[in-house]
């Protein structure tokens, strides 16, 4: 299933063929058989592209982003930058709040920073809370008590 936001190497295909049809001068419609004769397969093969119930080669996808104006990793992973040229924006790093003029650098720096707060503000680590096990207050006097018997 596609999450929120997400599209598939189908929809993104249809997508970047629609978009270099509009972006031609005169625009004009770039059909399934322009592409099919791009690429050298059948038009049903780019319609069951497009459709996802076939996956195209990656020797296709290349022929295809070319063909097309968009980069291989866009059209087969929706990576940026999507054309050629263009710079990649980027991304929100998952786990650090980033303000508004903050650059993701800045970010992560400051989290790195109160992160290593935290862990010098926390004293000596507790081996057996760290691996989750709960301490029973007199635990480790009963095993003192059983070696010197």
């Amino acid at each position: 299933m596609v999450g929120v936001g997400e599209e598939t190497l189908g929809q993104r295909l249809l997508a970047a063929r629609l978009e270099a049809g509009a972006r031609s001068r005169p625009p004009q419609r770039i059909s399934q058989m322009a592409v099919a004769a791009r690429v050298g397969v059948e038009q049903a093969t780019v319609s069951k592209w497009e459709g996802d119930s076939k996956e195209p080669s990656l020797t296709a996808l290349r022929t295809m982003a070319q063909f097309l104006g968009v980069t291989g990793g866009w059209l087969a992973f929706g990576e940026l930058p999507k054309h050629p040229g263009d710079v990649a924006v980027a991304q929100p790093i998952a786990g650090v709040a980033q303000r508004p003029g903050v650059s993701a650098v800045e970010a992560v720096e400051a989290e790195l920073a109160r992160n290593q707060q935290r862990v010098a503000g926390a004293g000596p680590v507790d081996r057996a809370s760290a691996r989750g096990t709960p301490r029973l207050p007199g635990a480790s006097k009963a095993k003192k008590r059983k070696r010197s018997s």
